[in-house]
C-alpha cells in the first residue's frame, strides 16, 4: 500500500515580497532535500491561491509504513548535521507548516452524476462514483499503524 504524507504550507510576508527568489529557492530545496532519500517514491506540489494568501500543498509518497519509517529515520540522522539542519530551517523564512496528514490513497477525481441524470445513465459516471464511495468506505475502516503520525509529533527527532 502506498502512503502519502501531505503538508500544507502558508507562505510568509517575506515570500510575497520576493516571489521569484521563493520559487528558485523551492526548486533548489526540492532537489537538495530529497536527494538520496530512495524510500520516497514521488513528490508533488499544488498551489492554491486565496485573496491575500498563497497555500502550497506538498505530497510525498512512500511504499507502506516501512517506507515512511525509513524516511523519518533518515531525516533524524540528517537533522543531527548542523549545516543540513540550518539549511532545512531556511523554510521558516518562506513558509509555515499549517497542516500535516497521512493518506492511504492519492487524490481521486470524484465523478458525480450530472443534475437530472438518473443512476445508470450517462456513461460510466455513476459506476465511477459508486467505486469511489466503496473504496473510501473500505479505507476509512483501516486502523492507523505504528508509522503513522498523530500531528503532535515532530518529523525530525533529535537526541537533545
Amino acid at each position: 500500500m502506498t502512503l502519502y504524507l501531505v503538508y500544507g504550507f502558508e507562505t510568509t510576508d517575506h515570500t510575497h515580497t520576493n516571489m521569484a527568489a521563493f520559487w528558485s529557492w523551492m526548486a533548489d530545496r526540492n532537489l537538495w532535500f530529497y536527494s538520496g532519500l530512495d524510500m520516497v517514491l514521488d513528490t508533488s506540489w499544488r498551489v492554491e491561491t486565496q485573496p491575500g494568501r498563497l497555500l502550497i500543498h506538498h505530497e510525498v509518497a512512500f511504499v507502506g509504513e516501512s517506507g515512511l519509517a525509513d524516511y523519518r529515520a533518515a531525516l533524524a540522522v540528517r537533522g543531527r548535521d548542523r549545516a543540513w539542519e540550518e539549511r532545512r530551517c531556511e523554510q521558516d523564512r518562506w513558509y509555515r507548516i499549517v497542516s500535516r496528514s497521512l493518506h492511504t490513497s492519492p487524490p481521486v477525481p470524484m465523478v458525480l452524476p450530472r443534475c437530472g441524470q438518473a443512476p445508470g445513465r450517462g456513461g460510466d459516471a455513476w459506476g465511477t462514483f459508486q467505486r469511489v464511495v466503496s473504496e473510501s468506505e473500505r479505507l476509512s475502516s483501516l486502523r492507523n499503524g505504528s508509522a503513522f503520525m498523530d500531528g503532535s509529533e515532530n518529523t525530525i527527532e533529535s537526541d537533545a
